[in-house]
């Protein structure tokens, strides 16, 4: 991917902006469509070739302001938070199902060859298969879930209908610096709340797989380049799992804290965290690795290099 006219839509966020400052080494042209509703992660990124229009895929009248010419297409813009499946129910329905329909809308518009769409592992729910293939039955327990797998399944059909390459790359859990979400930035923001006692979500057997963020884009990217289906699905993460209580002890560790009080929630329904968590989570990536991609980190690894990222930037 050189010398490309790409759109990111989410770019301002934690995977786009990562997303962006590759493509834009590689020397693309990007054009970034971000609400920056909750981050901008931009800031640093100085580029001719970098062009940011600050707009919602909810609005029609915002869209109108996209050129009309694209290689590829990086559908990351959504509402990430699993935990509004009870919430805010609303803002997962608009801010994914409705913005990805509007975004699809202009393919019939606009020249664009590829859409690569990041999805996620919640599309598996409870699966009785791990590690889980992509071919595996999609039965989401979150809203969140259901959301991306509509998503997913709008994808398919414009593409087909408008004949278009598409990339649906369903991904693990994502750690790195920039990330205003998770076990780990949410730990530290409660860590130094209350360094005496820490509240964890659910029983702390929650077991699932973690990506760092580097391997995150460099499984994009390879997926883009060294694939060629007319549409295909990749499960994108790491080859190992990580309970929650690991993590935490790594936390503790890691900055210092001694006798802190642990304090599981307990949770709900055998010990989740919230209502939509998928208690067991780890991805079959034999199909991405027969491709020739590998991840570099391990859960462990991710985890522990997102801390040390977090911590020596703030």
């Amino acid at each position: 991917m050189k010398n490309s006219q790409i759109l990111v839509t989410g770019g301002a966020g934690f995977i786009g902006s990562s997303l962006v400052k590759f493509l834009l080494e590689q020397r693309n042209h990007v054009t970034v469509f971000d609400n920056f509703s909750v981050a901008n992660n931009l800031n640093n990124i100085k580029s001719d070739e970098l062009k940011i229009i600050k707009g919602d895929l909810t609005s029609i009248s915002d869209l109108k302001k996209l050129p009309t010419k694209f290689d590829t297409m990086f559908h990351l813009a959504a509402d990430p938070e699993v935990r509004l499946t009870i919430t805010n129910p609303q803002s997962i329905f608009k801010n994914n199902i409705v913005a990805t329909y509007n975004l699809l809308e202009l393919i019939p518009k606009i020249q664009v060859n590829t859409i690569v769409f990041t999805s996620t592992s919640a599309v598996y729910g409870d699966a009785k298969v791990i590690p889980t293939p992509e071919s595996y039955p999609c039965i989401p327990i979150s809203l969140y879930g259901a959301s991306k797998l509509a998503c997913e399944s709008m994808i398919a059909g414009y593409c087909n209908t408008f004949k278009k390459r598409g990339v649906i790359i369903r991904l693990a859990n994502v750690v790195g610096l920039s990330t205003t979400h998770g076990i780990v930035f949410d730990m530290i923001r409660k860590l130094k709340h209350n360094s005496k006692e820490l509240e964890i979500l659910g029983d702390g057997n929650q077991n699932k797989s973690y990506l760092y963020i580097d391997d995150c884009i460099s499984g994009v990217i390879h997926l883009v380049d060294k694939t060629d289906s007319d549409f295909d699905i990749y499960n994108l993460g790491s080859d190992t799992q990580i309970t929650v209580k690991e993590i935490v002890e790594i936390i503790l560790k890691e900055l210092g804290y001694s006798n802190v009080k642990k304090n599981f929630t307990g949770g709900i329904e055998g010990g989740r965290g919230w209502v939509g968590d998928v208690k067991e989570m780890l991805l079959d990536i034999s199909k991405i690795k027969s491709s020739g991609w590998l991840p570099i980190l391990n859960s462990d690894s991710a985890i522990r290099k997102a801390l040390g990222s977090i911590v020596n930037n703030n």
